[in-house]
């Protein structure tokens, strides 16, 4: 069964025989970018620490699969990533049995940074079954595996979506929330296809069915908030759909004025193209 935590934020998939953290976009030292922007605020490393480690506890838990950007660098290992990042997996791991990272964009170099016992997997994501589901991972910045298109239920991070709330005083506030939605499967298979270079014709789905052996569905998906609380994103209310990252969202695939957004308490959020035209006119 998969749940959705809003402490978290984190989803916890747990059947008759492990209960498992699903977690994605850290961003560590992403505070010591603020700093060389004149803004002050002490590392949260070790306050990511003792939140997740709150969870593990609450929900009995003993393996985390983190769907990447686990640091806040690029393709550079900065600085205190050598420090932060290593002492922080030290620590996590007194209190799991396991640890699995899906590489991220902001992951350059992370290998480097992790203790032995971590597994780093491929970018392109890992599978997971949920009785009989099947659930698939990935970070969302780059196209997965073929395998993805057969899942049940795909989890991304990456885009660390908001929206964007009006305040009584005028101010205006971003809210991270959760995204779920089904993707149009046509849009995504066509432009998977073009991506590895096989030309769709006039049949993309059938043409990727004969290529892979593998029957693409449309699976719902699921893309998560950042667990870290200082980082914003791109507010679902009022930027257009071209401006998404990832492919799966270039490719047109999902309508996200019919997807399902909810903020981290729960609260059900309905979007409209009236409210994004109203407010981009303000």
């Amino acid at each position: 069964m998969l749940t959705i935590l809003p402490e978290g934020p984190a989803l916890l998939l747990k059947n008759r025989f492990e209960r498992t953290l699903i977690i994605s976009d850290l961003h560590l030292g992403f505070e010591k970018t603020l700093w060389n922007r004149g803004i002050n605020i002490p590392s949260q490393t070790m306050m990511i620490y003792r939140r997740m480690s709150e969870l593990i506890r609450q929900h009995d838990t003993k393996r985390i699969i983190f769907l990447g950007d686990i640091k806040h660098g690029t393709s550079k290992i900065l600085k205190h990533e050598w420090i932060e990042v290593p002492n922080f997996f030290e620590k996590l791991l007194n209190d799991l049995d396991e640890i699995i990272i899906i590489p991220g964009n902001h992951d350059g170099g992370l290998k480097s940074l992790l203790p032995s016992d971590v597994i780093l997997c491929s970018s392109k994501g890992m599978s997971l079954r949920d009785n009989n589901k099947k659930i698939y991972l990935m970070h969302g910045h780059a196209w997965s595996s073929p395998e993805a298109f057969g899942a049940n239920i795909m989890i991304m991070g990456h885009h660390h979506f908001t929206v964007e709330l009006k305040e009584s005083s005028g101010f205006f506030l971003r809210e991270p929330v959760w995204l779920i939605a089904k993707y149009n499967k046509l849009n995504v298979i066509r432009a998977y296809l073009e991506y590895r270079n096989i030309s769709g014709g006039d049949n993309p789905v059938k043409v990727f069915e004969n290529t892979f052996k593998i029957n693409p569905g449309t699976p719902k998906l699921i893309v998560m908030p950042t667990f870290n609380k200082f980082l914003s994103g791109i507010p679902l209310n009022t930027d257009k759909e071209k401006n998404y990252l990832g492919p799966f969202l270039r490719a047109g695939g999902v309508d996200i004025m019919n997807s399902e957004i909810f903020l981290l308490d729960g609260t059900y959020i309905k979007l409209s193209k009236e409210s994004i035209i109203e407010r981009k006119n303000k």
